[in-house]
């Protein structure tokens, strides 16, 4: 994958990128998280660049698959901000996210290129992730705002 936003910046000037994520809970209200093994490290939503000329929901789609073979049966906005604090692996410290609340189907299988593990965890769970420092920035950030801590 290239450099998905060649030239894009915010008013000050600042490159940036564009990003997606997927908040994907199972009937026992527990969420899908990885624990990465790309800059930013840490345990997280399923996510990733918007490639250029894609949209946020084919993005979202296209990461969803590429990280776990589930496929998106409904998906509903959540979160649409800029944070100038999400840095990335390709050196960039300013994202603009777009966070959906996602249905999928069928069986969760680890990609192993992308994360170390793949598990569903509960809001209580995570908040243990968090209260040791194992969430990775940007979701802690999400789940902070969704209300878990």
């Amino acid at each position: 994958m290239g450099n998905p936003q060649l030239g894009v910046s915010t008013k000050n000037g600042e490159d940036m990128h564009y990003s997606v994520g997927a908040l994907i809970k199972n009937a026992k209200d527990e969420y899908l998280l990885v624990d990465r093994k790309k800059e930013p490290l840490g345990m997280a939503g399923l996510a990733g660049h918007i490639d250029e000329n894609e949209s946020p929901v084919d993005a979202l789609i296209r990461e969803i698959s590429e990280e776990s073979s589930l496929k998106v049966k409904s998906y509903k906005l959540i979160f649409e901000e800029e944070l100038i604090w999400s840095s990335c692996s390709r050196g960039i410290h300013v994202h603009l996210w777009y966070v959906y609340s996602c249905e999928v189907s069928g069986t969760a299988k680890l990609n192993k290129d992308e994360a170390k593990s793949m598990d569903w965890y509960s809001k209580k769970k995570i908040s243990e992730l968090r209260d040791q420092g194992k969430l990775e920035p940007v979701w802690d950030y999400w789940f902070n705002r969704l209300g878990f801590f």
